[in-house]
């Protein structure tokens, strides 16, 4: 039992890891962009911030090197719109919804005890992943604000099965 937990945890701080040096790269974009648009339209961040009706720290703050969050998409909407420009081009996330991490890790807790101990062989790490899409699609409006605890009991049932009807095909 103990090393299942230990499995499930480690399995969980690297999906967690994963999820967050995507963040952060996400970020990097971010950033890049305001400068650039900082830099074409002469604006400094208090300048922008007016223009956009937002805080300059929310501009001050993502421009640091040490900052650790990614900033809203309805922060980058109204840059861009003050600023008359597109939004930064976020490969691969157009259109993509971010996923609250609390739900996220939920739904790992639900999967992780029933995944094969030892090293996840290619057949065990696609039914995990299909599992968590799927309890990802269950989510729906929930995908990006924390879901309550019934909906969370649910979607792990769901995700559960589905794990357990992919391992037996």
């Amino acid at each position: 039992m103990q090393d299942c937990k230990l499995h499930s945890y480690r399995m969980r701080q690297e999906v967690l890891r994963r999820y967050s040096a995507a963040m952060q790269e996400e970020q990097k974009v971010i950033v890049t962009w305001m400068q650039r648009v900082m830099d074409e339209k002469g604006w400094n961040a208090e300048t922008w911030a007016a223009e956009a009706g937002i805080a300059p720290t929310s501009i001050t703050r993502a421009m640091k090197p040490d900052y650790r969050f990614v900033s809203k998409r309805q922060t980058v909407q109204a840059l861009a719109a003050a600023a008359g420009v597109a939004p930064p081009d976020l490969p691969g996330l157009a259109g993509v919804q971010t996923v609250n991490v609390e739900n996220l890790e939920s739904l790992l807790s639900v999967l992780l005890p029933l995944a094969p101990k030892g090293r996840l062989r290619d057949q065990s790490r696609r039914a995990l992943a299909e599992a968590l899409a799927y309890g990802l699609e269950l989510l729906g409006d929930h995908l990006s604000k924390p879901a309550s605890a019934d909906v969370l009991r649910m979607v792990g049932r769901g995700v559960a099965s589905r794990f357990r009807d992919l391992g037996s095909q």
